[in-house]
């Protein structure tokens, strides 16, 4: 590795709690003050605070950077998975007002009714406004420059008549000047810095960013250097916008936009390969903030095919794997596409890189990602073009705002109310609709029946608080900048966060879909149909969180065939659940007339939301974690890795528009040299060919994670995969450690 990246990366893994985030906030809370005794309309006022923001948030230029520029103030370290979140004594007290005064909070909690804030208290579904979850189109950046953008956002401004619009249009305008201004104080401050520099090579060096940060991203990029120089300004702008927590912001394809870039230079002698990757890896190290690597999923993906349908990697897809395996940090998301066309030397590369244990890269499946959007309307050649925002939802990069965590949906809650008549088992409060007891039931129909009225209550409670809160976060808090970025904004005078993008959809991340399997079919079999278990000794045992019952709870998890076992009974169950899910959820529309999309995708929320769902009927006792993704419940997958890849294949992927997630765990020994790439390439070509979308692999031992545990100062960068992205093991929190350690035990 070159010397001056391993500086770099050792100060951005030396940052313990990034702070910046406060200046940011006090900066906010000020503009947006002055704002309402101006009366500003809400676009303008959004303007004006990203204004302010590009002025005065403090810059600095490291004795090493080449690239300048950060995100760190966009972050604030309370991700609910992480260990040491902020203690609010260490707040200031204006921040604090700022961050507990927010109109748009108070506006959103008020429009909720009583059902509706009940659903989201007790976890059974949660439907709400999304932050970060896109991908912009830099080319439009790289391709035109901001100037070029404020050129067509003027033609436009003076072709309409509608006075809201030409507002709109200033809004705009006003934050693309911002973001140049923030170009030129980082030329500035070079500049300044290079006048008293007493080294020849850095004072250059300085002269040499000051240069490009004239140019860029005012002007449209001509090297490969002002190209990364250009995206990550633009990259800042848009987190800063959205700050605080903008999580899973994503790249995109960034062997594709920056390629043509770095062919011009390598053709032309302007740039070495060597340089080029130091160049990748500074870009790479922008990521990281803090030892923690607080900015989550925030996801670049490669590989994959063209529009035309042909392989569309190339030497900086390679790069970009180098980068990643030479840095060995978590961030950023490194992900993969594969597709049957994909060359096999370059799998088996990706596969090398898997096998460093970082959980990266992730792999994708063209083949069924791509049906997956056309089945939405997505035309071919875009779906072709798709990213990854976060962890595995796909988008088209510019011209989808897919809203993928728009919805949470709890399935194994649903049924829980539908054992108890509508009522939840753990606070005795009505969720939904009175459907019967388990005690009055005489067939397994019945509990269906009971258990799809409970869904279609809980869908339409999550799709009422969605809608509400996402129009009134379009109304409240437009982002202009971000807007500048998508195809059919600057056309349509309309914001993204409302129905500014060319496609509009709300995602709903599914849960518990393994756990709900299994307890159904517990209750089929044991109750139904051999009539082993009485529905009054189930209830009683439920009741009793299986206290006095342990014979029993035995019995439910023995008894009774499991998901993740290549069992047809089983398998047929699940892609029953999930047809007829994904189907009822498609009938549904957001507020701007898109459908919502299904995903089986679970970010840790199984260990969260599991603490809201009583005991099971498929052994599971209150509060414990729910199955994770579409994958089986931890430990109950008993016949291999194969088999279990075929339960979760058993329905088709292209049912869940917005993604699904596989977690794999595989022992380092098992895939050693040569032999073991070959043996985990052939794997995950197996998932892919089955017709999964998503698969994510950790490999690493249990005895090594809990070494970690016992002396965490020896494993500081042991890296695990959590969901869509990968961390620091000792970083997280006790109970996220311990899932991770449950799956890994059990090969999930």
């Amino acid at each position: 590795m070159d010397p001056r990246i391993e500086l770099l990366k050792a100060r951005a893994l030396a940052v313990d709690r990034p702070v910046s985030w406060i200046t940011l906030e006090q900066i906010k809370a000020r503009a947006r003050r002055e704002t309402e005794v101006a009366g500003l309309p809400p676009a303008l006022a959004s303007a004006a605070v990203f204004k302010a923001i590009m002025q005065e948030l403090p810059i600095d230029i490291g004795p090493d950077d080449c690239l300048v520029g950060s995100q760190e103030a966009g972050f604030r370290p309370t991700y609910e998975l992480y260990k040491g979140l902020d203690d609010p004594e260490d707040i200031p007290a204006d921040v604090q007002d700022h961050l507990s005064a927010d109109p748009y909070d108070r506006q959103a909690a008020a429009l909720l009714t009583e059902a509706e804030r009940w659903a989201q208290e007790e976890a059974l579904c949660i439907g709400k406004r999304v932050l970060g979850h896109m991908v912009p189109d830099f080319t439009r950046v790289l391709g035109r420059g901001l100037l070029g953008l404020q050129e067509e956002i003027a033609g436009q401004k003076n072709a309409t008549g509608n006075q809201e619009k030409q507002l709109y249009y200033q809004s705009m305008a006003e934050t693309l000047t911002a973001v140049i201004l923030l170009a030129h104080r980082y030329r500035d401050l070079a500049l300044k810095l290079a006048q008293v520099e007493t080294v020849p090579r850095r004072r250059a060096e300085l002269e040499t960013i000051a240069g490009i940060c004239e140019r860029v991203p005012a002007r449209p990029a001509r090297t490969f250097r002002e190209a990364l120089q250009a995206v990550w300004l633009v990259w800042q702008a848009m987190v800063l916008e959205q700050a605080p927590n903008a999580y899973a912001f994503s790249l995109g394809r960034l062997d594709q936009f920056l390629y043509p870039y770095y062919q011009a230079d390598i053709s032309s002698g302007r740039l070495s390969r060597a340089e080029a990757l130091a160049l990748l890896e500074e870009f790479w190290l922008k990521f990281v903030v803090g030892s923690s690597c607080w900015a989550v999923s925030q996801n670049i993906l490669v590989g994959g095919q063209k529009a035309d349908g042909s392989d569309a990697a190339n030497e900086l897809t390679e790069l970009c794997l180098e980068a990643t395996a030479e840095l060995r940090t978590p961030q950023p998301s490194l992900a993969f596409r594969y597709h049957p066309g994909c060359r096999a030397e370059l799998f088996y590369k990706v596969c090398e890189l898997m096998k460093l244990g970082l959980g990266i890269p992730s792999i994708h499946n063209d083949t069924s990602v791509i049906a997956a959007m056309t089945a939405v309307g997505i035309p071919l050649e875009a779906a072709r073009d798709y990213a990854i925002a976060g962890c595995q939802e796909f988008v088209v990069p510019g011209q989808e705002n897919a809203r993928t965590t728009g919805g949470k949906f709890n399935l194994l809650k649903c049924l829980e109310l539908a054992l108890n008549d509508g009522v939840s088992a753990f606070s005795g409060r009505r969720l939904g609709p009175a459907t019967g007891k388990l005690t009055a039931m005489t067939s397994f129909d019945e509990l269906m029946a009971a258990f799809q009225t409970q869904v279609e209550s809980a869908i339409d409670l999550m799709v009422a608080a969605h809608n509400k809160t996402d129009r009134l976060l379009a109304e409240m808090r437009p982002t202009p900048f971000l807007s500048c970025l998508y195809d059919d904004c600057i056309t349509t005078g309309r914001d993204v966060r409302a129905d500014g993008a060319c496609y509009n959809f709300t995602g709903v991340l599914t849960h518990g879909l393994g756990s709900t399997v299994d307890a159904l079919m517990a209750v089929k079999k044991l109750v139904f149909d051999t009539g082993q278990v009485s529905p009054a000794a189930l209830r009683q045992a439920l009741d009793a969180d299986f206290a006095g019952h342990e014979d029993l709870r035995q019995l439910l998890i023995n008894g009774a065939p499991k998901y993740g076992n290549d069992i047809d009974e089983v398998d047929k169950l699940a892609a029953a659940i999930v047809a007829w899910f994904t189907t009822t959820l498609a009938r549904r529309q957001n507020a701007w007339g898109g459908i919502f999309k299904a995903g089986f995708n679970t970010p840790s929320s199984h260990v969260l939301y599991g603490r809201y769902v009583a005991a099971t009927p498929d052994g599971r006792r209150k509060g414990e974690p729910m199955s994770y993704g579409t994958g089986p419940y931890q430990g109950r997958n008993q016949n291999g890795p194969t088999a279990t890849l075929r339960s979760v294949t058993s329905f088709p992927h292209r049912l869940a528009t917005n993604g699904t997630d596989l977690s794999l765990s595989l022992q380092p020994d098992t895939i050693k040299g040569r032999e073991g790439t070959e043996k985990l390439a052939a794997l995950l070509q197996t998932y892919c060919d089955l017709g999964g979308h998503h698969i994510m692999l950790n490999i690493v031992d249990v005895e090594t994670l809990r070494a970690a545990q016992r002396r965490p100062e020896l494993y500081r960068h042991l890296v695990v995969r959590v969901h869509g992205f990968s961390t620091y093991f000792i970083a997280l929190d006790p109970a996220i450690q311990e899932d991770v350690i449950t799956r890994v035990a059990s090969g999930l």
